[in-house]
């Protein structure tokens, strides 16, 4: 005769009647088991302070957020402006706490950077050089940092679409989910460029445009709950430089396809390049849309090509600086001014460098 083991018979009996129990009953709804404020404690409780991924110094010496954390957040440029270079940069700087753009990393953090357009090869040049004209070998704790932190994606040819034509999730972007719940150390997801992502009628129709940033943005409440970064592409009216007498203008309606794209993201940075004060190619930047954060004015940038291309910061395009510009006419006591406005701030971005 068999012996039966009546303590796993009960225990398997005792999860089947859970099993069941939990089957009857109704799914909860998102309108069931409300709480109001004071149960929530919101008017009486102080919250907690919003987190950023970069901080920049203000001219007084304060800090302000500059790249919200836990957020969808996008990049918005022409080609040839340099956008996964400046995106290489800013995975290199979140992983080691270090500098990118005028900003800090607040903290090292992991970063997972996908890289949809690039093969491993050239991906492993851009992060090479790039780590080369920042000084990481030099520096044995930051290149440590920059080894753990970084989880490099290179599928070119690949189809790295997230969402279905139904506007659905596909299997890439279930397994991404799967990555960012088992790995809570995942604090910012680079997805460069946005388009390889996007679903065939993202760019064209609000609701599927809508249905995707959604989709993104659930990443944002799982695992580490880490901020998603996405490169995306000018409309054709900002894909030419801008000439060397102006100063470029900056707007939402810039960014490429759908305008829901813009409307669900919550921080939006555009990037605009020209030639100017004769041969030097300046870069620049301007946040044109944040809840979370100061939106500040048009900053300026020459790339240093003799450090990879990384952007020095040059300093704010003051309404003194376009009017300049619009004359094409610079004196040396114009300079001079130039200089003095921004010596202070640039000395102490030196320090912190150093």
């Amino acid at each position: 005769m068999t012996n039966l083991n009546l303590e796993a018979c009960y225990k398997g009996l005792y999860e089947q009647q859970e099993l069941m129990e939990a089957a009857s009953k109704p799914d909860k709804g998102i309108f069931d088991d409300l709480q109001d404020l004071s149960e929530l404690g919101w008017l009486t409780d102080k919250p907690k302070s919003r987190e950023y991924v970069f901080t920049y110094e203000r001219p007084d010496g304060s800090r302000a957020g500059f790249l919200p954390a836990g957020k969808v957040c996008m990049i918005v440029s022409p080609g040839g402006c340099g956008k996964t270079f400046l995106l290489t940069h800013c995975a290199l700087a979140a992983a080691t706490g270090t500098n990118w753009l005028h900003t800090t990393a607040t903290k090292p953090i992991k970063v997972l950077f996908i890289a949809a357009e690039e093969d491993k090869d050239e991906l492993w040049i851009r992060f090479h050089n790039m780590a080369k004209g920042l000084g990481f070998y030099m520096d044995e704790n930051r290149m440590k940092m920059a080894l753990k932190n970084i989880l490099p994606v290179a599928d070119r040819g690949i189809s790295m679409r997230l969402i279905d034509e139904k506007h659905g999730p596909t299997k890439t972007f279930l397994e991404l989910k799967s990555l960012i719940e088992r790995d809570e150390d995942i604090k910012l997801v680079i997805l460069d460029p946005a388009s390889q992502f996007m679903g065939s009628e993202t760019e064209t129709n609000n609701a599927a445009a809508t249905d995707f940033i959604r989709l993104i943005g659930s990443l944002n409440l799982i695992g580490g709950k880490p901020t998603v970064l996405m490169a995306h592409h000018t409309n054709k009216t900002a894909l030419s430089p801008t000439p060397n007498e102006k100063v470029p203008s900056f707007s939402q309606s810039f960014s490429r396809g759908s305008s829901a794209l813009v409307d669900g993201a919550r921080w939006l940075m555009g990037i605009q390049r020209s030639e100017a004060r004769g041969a030097e190619r300046s870069i620049f930047i301007k946040v044109l849309k944040s809840n979370y954060t100061e939106l500040g004015g048009i900053l300026e940038f020459q790339q240093d090509y003799s450090n990879s291309g990384t952007l020095r910061y040059i300093g704010e395009v003051t309404a003194s600086i376009k009017q300049k510009d619009t004359k094409n006419t610079w004196t040396d006591e114009e300079d001079e001014e130039d200089s003095r406005r921004t010596t202070s701030f640039n000395h102490r971005q030196r320090e912190r460098n150093e």
